[in-house]
């Protein structure tokens, strides 16, 4: 956790550096999905279920092109992020607790000399996240997710310091612990994001 932590430190101070103009933001995140998860120190006596899931997420963002100029734009979010699991067959959940990095390689597709911009790319994933099942509280887990998958933006100067922005992404994510449970994860998310320049 620590490498990646440094690993993204290192691209936000490389970013800083090179970038003509970085906006700052918050974002707040809603999401759902399915899960296939694989194990059987969860529930007992299952090798493989299926789980519904939800979440929420928040966190801070930076943004290489905002502003409806230029062709690319690189987004790094880093925030928390909450899911809850819940199977399809008997009553029972998963709760993870997740420290999740998004990066986003945005294209601009909108006509040229429009006040907003639209862009469209890949969004790639990496998380540390940590939960519990609700059969027991003394059973805790740690795993380590990679995520990817296609993300579309649109961005909107409502002001000339206080641009917003929409998102929707679909990952594929897979969560998994040495030696212990793993889950194949699809998730729809839909997310808001203010900037301060």
């Amino acid at each position: 956790m620590t490498k990646v932590i440094s690993l993204c430190a290192a691209i936000v101070i490389l970013l800083c550096l090179r970038a003509e103009a970085i906006d700052f933001g918050l974002y707040g995140s809603l999401g759902s999905g399915t899960a296939d998860w694989k194990g059987s120190t969860i529930f007992s006596g299952y090798q493989s279920y299926q789980m519904r899931s939800r979440l929420t997420g928040a966190g801070c963002m930076i943004d290489t092109a905002v502003a409806p100029e230029g062709l690319f734009n690189y987004r790094l979010n880093a925030g928390y992020e909450a899911l809850v699991f819940k199977s399809r067959d008997a009553p029972r959940s998963i709760r993870m607790n997740s420290l999740v990095v998004d990066q986003d390689f945005g294209f601009a597709i909108q006509e040229p000399g429009t006040k907003h911009r639209i862009w469209i790319g890949p969004e790639l994933r990496v998380a540390y996240a940590r939960g519990r099942s609700s059969l027991s509280t003394s059973e805790r887990f740690t795993m380590i997710g990679l995520g990817l998958g296609p993300a579309i933006g649109v961005n909107i100067r409502l002001a000339d310091s206080f641009p917003v922005s929409f998102k929707a992404s679909y990952l594929w994510t897979e969560y998994s612990e040495p030696l212990g449970d793993y889950y194949d994860g699809r998730s729809l998310a839909f997310g808001m994001a203010v900037f301060f320049r």
